[in-house]
């Protein structure tokens, strides 16, 4: 196949998954299995896992604690707002099925806390996925970065605010973690 034949097969892809973020999901059916009300691009008709390889195909999770600590936790869409009803665990592995390569799993209850991130949360979906998993929301400390990395099982951990306000360094948290022997990139 041609360069351009490429490219025009990507755009007709990529015009594809935005017609996904378009659609009325009420009124659009998903094959991929998951309730319409999710309002997520469907991952197995899109083309993109295919396409791009799955290493191209990151799914954002927010995630709030059930009223129960041992009840588990929700999927919520439009920053953490609107309940889609859909257990986390079960999503994560859902997207692993469908060609996600990685999970960006973030903990709205911690989101801006600085509490440190929800290790049981990144626990439990970083065990049954074998895809990697980015820990997001809570990071306050050095220590925060590790617990995810290793209690929590994550492969990866973001932060924003420790960053922007000059808390701390990439540098500083690259230096905690190869000091307590996590291999860092």
């Amino acid at each position: 196949m041609g360069s351009l034949a490429v490219l025009l097969a990507m755009v007709a892809i990529l015009v594809g998954v935005a017609s996904c973020f378009d659609a009325d999901p009420a009124q659009t059916p998903c094959e991929c299995g998951l309730p319409p009300r999710c309002g997520s691009p469907c991952m197995a008709t899109c083309g993109c896992c295919p396409t791009f390889g799955s290493q191209c195909v990151v799914v954002a999770i927010d995630a709030r604690r059930r009223s129960s600590p041992s009840a588990g936790w929700d999927v919520y869409t439009h920053g953490g707002r609107t309940n889609v009803f859909l257990d986390v665990v079960d999503w994560a592995n859902r997207a692993q099925e469908l060609g996600a390569g990685e999970i960006l799993l973030t903990s709205m209850d911690r989101d801006g806390t600085r509490d440190g991130y929800d290790i049981d949360l990144c626990r439990a979906v970083s065990s049954p996925v074998k895809i990697p998993v980015i820990a997001s929301g809570g990071a306050g400390r050095l220590e925060h970065f590790y617990d995810a990395l290793t209690t929590g099982g994550a492969s990866a951990v973001l932060a924003a605010s420790l960053f922007h306000y000059g808390e701390l360094s990439i540098e500083q948290v690259k230096s905690y973690l190869r000091s307590r022997g996590v291999e860092v990139r």
